[in-house]
């Protein structure tokens, strides 16, 4: 068997900006205990709940926060009543082992929670952001990215549009580019989802969804780890939740695929294996459903055959992208052992001067099929 992956521990990530309602959020948590995880929430409600006594405050003090449920616990920053937190995190009760933490140490502001699943040698990284019209935290993320370690996962209302994950966003875009620069220096790219669509129905009138919702997993998962897009389950909120399964800490998940490439030797060889073996089929008659079923698994195994003999193995990661090259690894690597700033800005130019020449390339070839300048 080539299969890598073993039964391990999941995670089921539920995403969703919620808008501050209160109710939605208690459905939320009702719905929820049997289907997922972990709620990673942008804009949660957050209001006085009650005053407590106090020795000192004849009125009693004052009470703030987030919906709770006795099945989750709840990792958000604490916050006053001006300047609530936009970033929340539940846990459900069964994963409590798992030693969910705020890692403030890293990161303290209220757009983005950094928080630690695991023990040990096994402690995953996960984060949850919140980016205002001004992308604050898009910024803040760039700006500090020197002093984050490599994540294992984020995701978030980032408020920001490309034409890579929007069809009607633009080509070009500042903030996308820190954005997606960012998720790459720690090791992330984004969660392609099982079907692509809109993630924010803007209920103004004349704005037409859009999408700005996204997931970030490791760069060496993307073609494992997919996210799903549930516009019909988004309640009372003008964002779609994600979902998403993630390994738990201390899981082995599948990172190497099977291919044969195009215009190889291999390719040849499984090619003039298949008709060899299907030769002895050319003059089959049969009419019998039996007859037929006979056939089909004939052809499937000499297809799965061939495939098993021929087939190669390679690593899933970030040569997937035609324009990451060897120097782009090496100045990745060199920034991620060393963490200095002059290493952070040879990466970020590798890796401009890399897109410029791949995409040069690309206009030249385009521009030579078509005989024109």
């Amino acid at each position: 068997m080539r299969d890598r992956l073993r039964s391990t521990p999941q995670l089921r990530v539920f995403s969703q900006n919620v808008n501050r309602n209160w109710g939605y959020m208690d459905s939320l948590l009702a719905d929820f205990v049997d289907d997922y995880d972990l709620l990673l929430i942008q804009e949660p409600p957050w209001r006085l709940i009650r005053h407590a006594p106090s020795a000192y405050n004849r009125e009693g003090e004052e009470v703030i926060g987030a919906p709770m449920s006795p099945n989750w616990g709840t990792l958000v920053r604490p916050s006053g009543i001006d300047s609530p937190p936009r970033v929340a995190i539940y846990f459900v009760n069964s994963i409590a082992n798992l030693r969910p933490g705020l890692r403030r140490d890293l990161i303290n502001d209220r757009d983005i929670l950094l928080f630690s699943l695991g023990i040990g040698e096994d402690v995953m990284l996960l984060t949850n952001v919140y980016s205002d019209s001004q992308h604050s935290a898009i910024m803040l993320l760039f700006e500090n990215v020197m002093m984050i370690p490599r994540l294992h996962f984020m995701c978030g209302d980032f408020n920001v549009r490309h034409a890579s994950w929007d069809p009607q966003g633009p080509e070009h875009s500042i903030h996308a580019d820190h954005l997606v620069e960012t998720a790459m220096a720690l090791g992330l790219t984004r969660a392609l989802p099982v079907a692509e669509g809109p993630t924010h129905f803007p209920p103004q009138q004349g704005l037409h969804p859009m999408v700005i919702n996204l997931m970030f997993v490791p760069t060496d998962l993307r073609f494992v780890l997919y996210c799903e897009i549930v516009p019909e389950a988004r309640g009372t909120s003008d964002c779609a939740p994600l979902t998403l399964v993630l390994p738990g800490p201390g899981s082995l998940v599948p990172v190497t695929k099977w291919s044969i490439k195009k215009g190889s030797e291999e390719e040849a060889s499984y090619r003039d294996a298949v008709s060899s073996a299907l030769t002895l089929w050319l003059n089959w008659h049969g009419n019998t459903s039996a007859e037929i079923d006979e056939v089909i698994s004939a052809i499937s195994t000499i297809l799965n055959k061939a495939w098993e003999n021929h087939a190669k193995e390679s690593r899933l990661g970030k040569s997937s992208k035609g324009w990451w090259t060897d120097e782009c690894s090496g100045a990745l690597d060199a920034y991620r052992a060393s963490r200095d700033e002059g290493d952070w800005k040879l990466y970020r130019k590798v890796m401009r001067h890399a897109k410029r020449d791949f995409f040069d390339d690309r206009i030249q070839e385009v521009a030579t099929m078509n005989r024109r300048p």
